[in-house]
C-alpha cells in the first residue's frame, strides 16, 4: 500500500510505500502528526498510525557528541590553567599568556571557575616584580660601571 505525504503548506508528495515513509521519517521528513493519503482509497491517515517513529536517536548521539566537545574544551582549559600556575614558579611572563588564555575561555565558555583570573593575577604580579627588580639590577650595574670609570 502506497501513501501521499501532504506537507503543511497543502503540497501532495508520493506515494511512498511504507519502508520509504520510515526512511524519511528517520530523516525528519515525515513526523507523527503529517497526514497521509492512501493512493488508492484516498483515505486520510496520521503518519504514526502507519509507521512505528523512533526516538530520535541522532539527536541523543548529537547531544553525546556535543557533550564530548564541551569535555575537550574544558580539558584544555584544565590545561591552560594548570600550566598558568606552574609558570608563576617558573617562568611568571608565559603564565601570564596562558593566564590570559584560562580567562578567555572562562568567559566564552563560563565553567564558573575563579582560578583563571587568580592564576592570571598571580602571574601579572610576580613577573611585574620580577621586571622591576630586573631593571633595578641592570641600572645597578650601568651605575655601578659609570662610577668606577671615574
Amino acid at each position: 500500500m502506497k501513501y501521499f505525504v501532504i506537507s503543511s503548506d497543502g503540497s501532495k508528495y508520493g506515494p511512498f510505500g511504507v519502508k520509504e515513509l520510515a526512511e524519511l521519517s528517520f530523516d525528519g521528513r515525515v513526523l507523527p502528526e503529517s497526514i497521509l493519503v492512501e493512493e488508492d482509497t484516498g483515505d486520510q491517515v496520521l503518519a504514526s498510525n502507519i509507521i512505528d517513529f523512533m526516538p530520535p536517536v541522532v539527536s541523543d548521539m548529537e547531544n553525546q557528541v556535543k557533550s564530548l566537545e564541551q569535555k575537550a574544551i574544558e580539558d584544555k582549559y584544565n590545561v591552560y590553567l594548570i600550566i598558568s600556575f606552574i609558570l608563576i614558579f617558573i617562568f611568571p611572563y608565559a603564565g601570564v599568556v596562558t593566564g590570559l588564555i584560562a580567562m578567555r575561555m572562562e568567559k566564552e565558555f563560563a565553567f564558573g571557575n575563579p582560578y583563571a583570573s587568580v592564576a592570571f593575577w598571580i602571574n601579572l604580579i610576580i613577573s611585574t616584580i620580577l621586571t622591576i627588580f630586573i631593571v633595578f639590577i641592570v641600572f645597578s650595574f650601568f651605575a655601578m660601571g659609570a662610577f668606577m670609570l671615574d
